[in-house]
């Protein structure tokens, strides 16, 4: 199988222009079509303000937005963003990821995006944790970040609105391998590399 291809989708605020602006449209379907698994209520994406509420998540989360392409047909199977950075600009304690991928690319596409997304997430920006926070009634994304190796941490009951209903909100987080964590020796620290 060919790696799935990452297309940066990013915003320059002095110039105005996107990088990789063709793949908007399919971006904004995909996320409108699943807005439920993606969004709380407030957020408030609907048919005729996909394009608008995609240009302004890409414009939020620049330069840390991907779209994700079949490389043997360039079709999008999916996208991955970065928000709520934790720690300096120096060095980066922990940041949330979120993905969504259409149907048709959940099982080996995504368990091997996922990796390939960790090992650049981890080399390229250096956090010590990547977390995720997924609705708990939404299973698939949870077995994926445990099949990824993230590690269950909490669950927030009822914390925000899906469809206008309370959801409880599962948190999950990985920690960089390339991170010796406190307490750990450094053999023990890489020799889980």
């Amino acid at each position: 199988m060919k790696n799935p291809k990452f297309n940066p989708i990013n915003f320059d605020a002095q110039s105005g222009n996107f990088t990789n602006l063709h793949l908007l449209a399919d971006v904004a379907n995909l996320l409108y079509s699943n807005r439920f698994e993606l969004f709380d209520s407030f957020f408030q994406l609907n048919e005729e303000n996909k394009i608008q509420k995609t240009i302004e998540l890409v414009q939020h989360t620049a330069p840390a937005f991907w779209a994700i392409t079949n490389p043997q047909n360039g079709e999008l199977a999916g996208v991955a963003y970065l928000y709520d950075w934790i720690g300096s600009s120096e060095k980066c304690y922990s940041v949330k990821v979120s993905t969504c991928f259409a149907r048709k690319y959940w099982g080996g596409f995504t368990h091997r995006a996922g990796k390939l997304f960790l090992r650049y997430i981890f080399a390229k920006y250096a956090p010590t944790r990547l977390c995720a926070e997924v609705y708990a009634s939404n299973p698939y994304p949870k077995r994926l970040l445990e099949k990824l190796g993230f590690h269950y941490e909490f669950t927030k009951p009822n914390a925000t609105l899906s469809k206008g209903r309370p959801v409880s909100v599962l948190g999950y987080s990985a920690e960089n391998p390339r991170t010796q964590n406190p307490g750990k020796t450094a053999k023990t620290a890489t020799s889980s590399n």
